[in-house]
This record gives C-alpha cells, sequence and structure tokens, in this order.
C-alpha cells in the first residue's frame, strides 16, 4: 500500500507540474501574439502616421523665413515687399500670390518676371505718361485677376515709379493686399548681384526668375 500510495503521489506531482508548465506556455504564446499584434498595427500605420504628421505641420512663413537674410528689410506696414520673397515665392512654386507687370505690353513681352502678368498702367510705351490706363479701369483689373489670392505683388520701371506707387497706395487705403516689389525690372535683371551668399550656390539658374521672348 505504501509503495502504491507514493506512486499515485509521484503522478499527481507530474500531473501538477504538467499543468504549470501548460499554463507557462500558454502565457508566453499569448505574450508573442499580443506582440505581434501590436508590432504589425505599428509598422503597417507607421507610414500613414507620417504622412499625417507631415500634413500637419504649417509651413513656416516665407517672408518671416526669409527676412532675417534679407537686404531689402520691409515690414507689413510698408508699402513694399522684399523681393527676396518674391524669389521664395517663385521657388516654393507658391500659388497664393499674384504677380503684376504694369509696364506696357511690348517691354513685358520682350521680358518680365517668371509668374507675372501684364496689366499695363501705360499703353504706349514711347510716351507713357501721355497714355496712362484710368485708375479705376486698371484697380478694377487688378482686382478681378486676384480673385483668391492672398497677396498681390505688382512692379514697374523701378521702385519709385510714382504712378504705380499712387495705385498701389490708393488700393491700400483700401486695406486691399497688395504691394509694390521692392526692385523695379531693372534691378532684378541684377538679380545674382543683391541676392544672399547661400543663394548663389551651384545650380543657380538666372532663367528660373526671368521669362525672356524666346522661352
Amino acid at each position: 500500500m505504501p509503495k502504491k500510495t507514493e506512486r499515485n503521489a509521484k503522478k499527481d506531482q507530474l500531473i501538477v507540474e504538467t499543468i504549470i508548465n501548460y499554463k507557462a506556455i500558454v502565457q508566453i504564446l499569448c505574450i508573442f501574439s499580443i506582440s505581434f499584434v501590436i508590432t504589425f498595427l505599428l509598422v503597417s500605420k507607421v507610414p500613414e502616421l507620417i504622412i499625417r504628421l507631415k500634413k500637419s505641420v504649417p509651413k513656416p512663413d516665407i517672408a518671416k523665413r526669409i527676412a532675417k537674410t534679407s537686404i531689402f528689410q520691409v515690414n507689413d506696414d510698408s508699402d513694399y515687399i522684399d523681393a527676396v520673397i518674391l524669389k521664395g515665392y517663385i521657388d516654393e512654386e507658391s500659388t497664393g500670390y499674384l504677380l503684376i507687370d504694369s509696364r506696357s505690353k511690348e517691354e513685358y513681352d520682350a521680358g518680365h518676371i517668371k509668374n507675372a502678368i501684364n496689366l499695363p498702367l501705360y499703353l504706349d510705351y514711347q510716351s507713357p505718361y501721355k497714355s496712362v490706363v484710368e485708375k479705376t479701369i486698371w484697380t478694377a483689373k487688378v482686382k478681378k485677376a486676384a480673385a483668391g489670392k492672398q497677396i498681390v505683388i505688382a512692379y514697374s520701371y523701378s521702385k519709385e515709379n510714382n504712378l504705380l506707387m499712387s495705385m498701389v497706395k490708393s488700393l491700400r487705403k483700401e486695406r486691399y493686399p497688395i504691394k509694390a516689389l521692392s526692385v523695379g525690372w531693372g534691378d532684378w535683371l541684377n538679380l545674382p548681384s543683391w541676392l544672399p551668399g547661400a543663394d548663389l550656390s551651384n545650380g543657380f539658374s538666372y532663367n528660373s526668375y526671368v521669362i525672356r521672348n524666346n522661352q
């Protein structure tokens, strides 16, 4: 009898150990399964999360970012906008602005700043001040062309063009978002000479900012 009892005790102990080992294996499998599911979900969702994060991060304001290195410092209350800021708009292919060349059609066709449209203040470039477009007509064309744009930038022969500045100031009094470019067409042609040094690195393409009549 004692031997039988001892044998049964060993059998019971073996059964208990087996059950304990089984539970341990089940726990390990459960942990592995949960880890696998979490890893799979993370891996499958990471690209989507990265895309969402990129979209949610706002782009830095071009004006604030470039103003620190610009040689044409202007503030928000100024009638002018920095020429380097316009270069930034062109580089980033921004669609939030309208660029207006106010020179005559003949001069515009011969060459103009990239992305500019022509709304001439002069009908005859050979006698500009005798062929001035009426103010109300010009401003109406500007507002129509600029529908949906955040800002309007206008330029002429030079920064100090009196006729263009009178138009710009008049529209700004109406709180219309328009500014004159801080350089005229002639100065824009000297683009490489006033750009911050970093912008004159290898790969600079003058044709990226000027359109000629043969392009």
